[in-house]
């Protein structure tokens, strides 16, 4: 198989030699999976796609850089499970934006579930060094410690009505309106998937029902994620103030978030 000369060019420009350059070719860029990789890539970045998860990118970065600025012991904090997050949230962004959608719809999950685990990890951790800041029962109080655990088998479900029970999911209103909201059992779907599933999505195709699905899903999870932590925020340290700018929050898109920052 030859190499094209241009390609010979563009790798040894990077510092490739020609034997790794004509192996590169041979085993990655020249491949039918890698092309197609390319194709989805190119289908999910065409200029007609109104939909991306970019704006939900933009705001997780601006919670980042506004908890950093505060440097207190609870932003701190924050900051740091909301960093353990993103290298899985980074990955089944690349995986959806190459037509990997099962792949990515499992990470996904996994991101959600990890945000809720990391969250009553730290208000558990809260607790025990100032009792008395929420009032649980100890069998919740239980489950709550067992959500930080490696072994710990408390689901989302119950995670999410002990964020309840804490009063740390305003504007919320309902038992499990959070789960509703993240649309979590679509996921579960890809998840726990069953045979036709796993067929079904082994394809490197463009899908503009499962992108336009990725998206929502990712632009649902930034809104949550950012929700949680301010109702944190304003229950322990309210003097940190908002950790984004109302005003850099779309109502269409996020429209539970958007009403918390208006309160």
């Amino acid at each position: 198989m030859s190499v094209p000369q241009g390609y010979t060019y563009w790798r040894m420009g990077q510092g490739f030699s020609k034997n790794q350059t004509e192996f590169l070719y041979q085993t990655v860029d020249n491949t039918l999976d890698h092309i197609s990789n390319m194709k989805c890539w190119l289908e999910s970045h065409d200029a007609n796609q109104e939909n991306d998860i970019g704006h939900s990118v933009q705001l997780l970065h601006e919670v980042q850089s506004n908890l950093l600025k505060q440097k207190t012991e609870l932003s701190m904090e924050l900051l740091n499970r909301l960093n353990m997050m993103f290298p899985t949230l980074s990955s089944s962004a690349e995986l959806a934006l190459t037509g990997k959608y099962l792949e990515s719809f499992i990470l996904l999950r996994s991101a959600f579930e990890g945000i809720f685990r990391f969250y009553l990890d730290l208000v558990y951790k809260i607790e025990r060094k100032n009792l008395g800041t929420w009032s649980l029962k100890s069998e919740d109080w239980e489950s709550v410690r067992n959500s930080g655990l490696l072994e710990g088998t408390t689901g989302i479900a119950k995670m999410v009505n002990i964020i309840r029970k804490l009063k740390l999911d305003t504007p919320f209103t309902r038992k499990y309106d959070i789960y509703k909201h993240s649309n979590i059992e679509l996921l579960n779907k890809y998840t726990h998937a069953v045979i036709e599933h796993i067929v079904s999505d082994r394809s490197v195709d463009f899908s503009q029902e499962k992108k336009d699905m990725y998206v929502d899903g990712y632009i649902r999870m930034t809104e949550i994620t950012i929700i949680l932590y301010q109702n944190l925020i304003n229950k322990i340290e309210p003097e940190i103030g908002l950790i984004v700018d109302a005003n850099n929050v779309d109502e269409t898109d996020m429209p539970k978030l958007f009403e918390l920052l208006q309160k």
